[in-house]
């Protein structure tokens, strides 16, 4: 049911665009509202469901094709709640027609129908065995085609082009060069190592794409990578800094303020002075963290994001024991 709920929230927007009329602000680009949904985490439909109105919008607004004046920002608010209720309707809910008037999902006798670039828009590439997966599977005689821009957000022009060789009898690639870049080529079912910024805060847990942190709800996005570093060298190796505290989060939100600043790096610096010294030594054998950590299945099984289910802290909202709701 993943790519027919990627497939009736699309039509939902084209519905929505084709209202407005074509030249009218507030018009949304169904692909990469698409593309933003994966990037964001609704990789498979259990994420999808775990999606709230606020992380729809922010994935609508992205996409806007024509915008108001800044100083009317777009909320697509209404437009977040009906994509909400497609994203979280249950398999035996969701049925074609209980979807909103004027909305077509895809559904399986549609999928030999659909375009190179439809199939590929609609992959779930952690379900090869969907009608989609299986579609593409035998299109492409089991050669390499698939390209990811970043986890598992794939390269749709890329992997179609690939594709469009392997249908003309051309083998699949073992990598291609994109913009200077040498990327890998996938299989249908293979997937590329799945990594995130880890939490400087709170290790062990990934921020979000946005660099979002889901303790302070706060973003690390523009915060250099040897703030990040001294950050965590502080709470890790010397223990100069603590967020387990009763008032942990307050903490937490004074060193993010530190590290926005314009001079973070030598306010802490200044006020870490053992960690300033054991980033130094780090630094000159190569050994400083990479705060990177792995969300591929089966890997990380603390990981507060698998399945897309909701953080329920077992003790304190400062401590790294917590549990996911069932």
């Amino acid at each position: 049911m993943y790519e027919e709920k990627l497939s009736a929230a699309e039509a939902l927007l084209e519905e929505h665009n084709t209202a407005l009329g074509t030249d009218s602000p507030g018009r949304i680009e169904t692909t990469k509202f698409i593309q933003m949904i994966k990037a964001a985490g609704g990789s498979n439909e259990d994420r999808l469901a775990g999606f709230s109105h606020e992380d729809i919008i922010e994935c609508l607004a992205a996409s806007v094709i024509s915008d108001f004046p800044s100083k009317f920002p777009i909320q697509p608010r209404v437009l977040a709640k009906e994509v909400a209720k497609i994203f979280r309707g249950k398999d035996s809910e969701f049925k074609v027609e209980n979807l909103p008037q004027g909305i077509t999902a895809v559904t399986p006798k549609k999928v030999n129908d659909l375009s190179l670039r439809e199939l590929v828009e609609r992959l779930d590439p952690t379900d090869p065995g969907s009608k989609v997966g299986i579609r593409l599977h035998s299109m492409s005689k089991g050669q390499k085609f698939i390209v990811f821009l970043s986890g598992q957000a794939i390269d749709v022009d890329t992997t179609v082009k690939i594709l469009s060789e392997v249908k003309q009898g051309f083998p699949g690639r073992e990598n291609i060069e994109i913009n200077g870049a040498i990327k890998m080529v996938y299989a249908l079912g293979q997937l590329p190592d799945n990594y995130a910024d880890e939490n400087p805060l709170y290790p062990g847990r990934p921020l979000r794409p946005d660099g979002t942190c889901d303790q302070t709800g706060r973003s690390w996005e523009g915060v250099s990578q040897t703030i990040r570093q001294l950050v965590y060298l502080a709470i890790n190796e010397t223990n100069e800094l603590s967020v387990t505290v009763p008032n942990g989060i307050q903490v937490a939100n004074d060193i993010l303020n530190v590290a926005l600043a314009s001079d973070g790096e030598k306010q802490l610096r200044s006020r870490f002075r053992k960690t300033s010294l054991k980033f130094d030594e780090l630094s000159k054998t190569g050994n400083l963290p990479n705060l990177k950590i792995s969300l591929s299945n089966g890997e990380d099984k603390n990981n507060p994001f698998d399945n897309g289910k909701k953080v329920v802290w077992a003790t304190s909202p400062v401590s790294n024991s917590y549990r996911a709701r069932r």
